[in-house]
């Protein structure tokens, strides 16, 4: 189930930064409540031993730094951090929990 939500959250959700500000509309990756989405699924997969041992590390990294203040902190989601997203990509094309 988790697996799936991620896939929705990866597939159905635009890479696109509008030019204004998003007010509670739109599928769009820059909303903050997609980041949370997102880890939320991560971390749910890291403690049921579903990601794959090459992403362990990395995976660990983007928890943290999508989670931190430095992130909640900052205006604006940029071009760099749904490029870091694109983490997801890897994550579930595998089709088996290591």
């Amino acid at each position: 189930m988790v697996l799936e939500i991620l896939r929705e959250l990866n597939d159905g959700f635009s890479n696109e930064i509008p030019e204004q500000i998003l007010e509670g509309h739109g599928k769009f990756k820059v909303r903050r409540n997609w980041w949370q989405r997102v880890v939320f699924g991560l971390q749910i997969l890291e403690m049921e031993n579903q990601v794959p041992s090459e992403f362990r590390k990395e995976l660990d990294q983007f928890i943290k730094d999508y989670t931190s203040n430095a992130f909640r902190e900052q205006p604006l989601t940029t071009r760099e951090d749904i490029g870091r997203a694109n983490l997801l990509n890897r994550v579930l094309d595998r089709d088996k929990p290591i």
